[in-house]
């Protein structure tokens, strides 16, 4: 019987000194986090936001040197479709977790609707370059690719607040404990 009481006095005594630590992890937080919403969700952003800014480059290219080499306008508007590829993959991750919410899956089929239209105008972009059209034309591009972008921006921005996902860290050196 004394064994048996010392065990659980172990284990009570265990459990006390863990039970401040799961305390202070937020139970919502868990299972977001262990779903990969995070890593889903800042991917799918981080990557917008690049594709987004290829768009920027590729019409400052137009406004700046209007006779800018058409291979690094290409360059550009490849990096803005793998960029928007790589976004809508990490999308779709973050709605199949979530198939069951209908915000989510609205604002996630909204966001791939604007990327989507921000692919044509890349297609667009690519016809333009081959046929060797000006840079107004190629600046036209770029405008619907930026407007469409932004837009999906904001719908970026309500998943963010619908999933009450935080913004990344900004990074710090870490103190070394002694």
């Amino acid at each position: 019987m004394m064994t048996l009481t010392s065990r659980t006095m172990a284990a009570l005594w265990a459990l006390t000194l863990v039970a401040p630590v799961f305390a202070q992890l937020d139970p919502a937080d868990i299972g977001r986090k262990s779903r990969g919403d995070y890593e889903s969700f800042h991917q799918g952003s981080a990557y917008h936001r690049h594709a987004q800014d290829h768009s920027q480059l590729i019409y400052s290219y137009q406004q700046i040197q209007p006779t800018a080499p058409v291979a690094i306008v290409e360059k550009q508007n490849s990096a803005l479709k793998d960029n928007l590829t790589q976004s809508g993959e990490a999308l779709k991750a973050l709605k199949a977790t979530h198939v069951k919410d209908p915000e989510v899956v609205k604002l996630v089929d909204a966001i791939l609707k604007r990327q989507a239209s921000a692919m044509t105008h890349c297609d667009m972009l690519a016809a333009c370059c081959k046929k060797g059209d000006g840079a107004e034309k190629i600046s036209s591009c770029c405008v619907g690719m930026y407007e469409e972008l932004d837009a999906a921006n904001k719908d970026l921005g309500a998943l963010k607040k619908h999933l009450k996902i935080k913004d990344l860290p900004v990074p710090a050196k870490q103190t070394p404990t002694k």
